[in-house]
């Protein structure tokens, strides 16, 4: 059984969660607008 892995808590992930955006969207802060990523920004 697999046990869940604490890679660093929220602000870790949400790190990771950008830096991806960026490998797979270089132009992700022009290309998605505004409210995505106000979206973005409560999580």
């Amino acid at each position: 059984m697999c046990k869940p892995i604490n890679i660093g808590g929220h602000a870790a992930y949400q790190a990771k969660m950008i830096s991806l955006l960026k490998q797979f969207y270089p132009d992700a802060f022009t290309r998605f607008g505004p409210s995505l990523w106000n979206t973005i920004g409560k999580f």
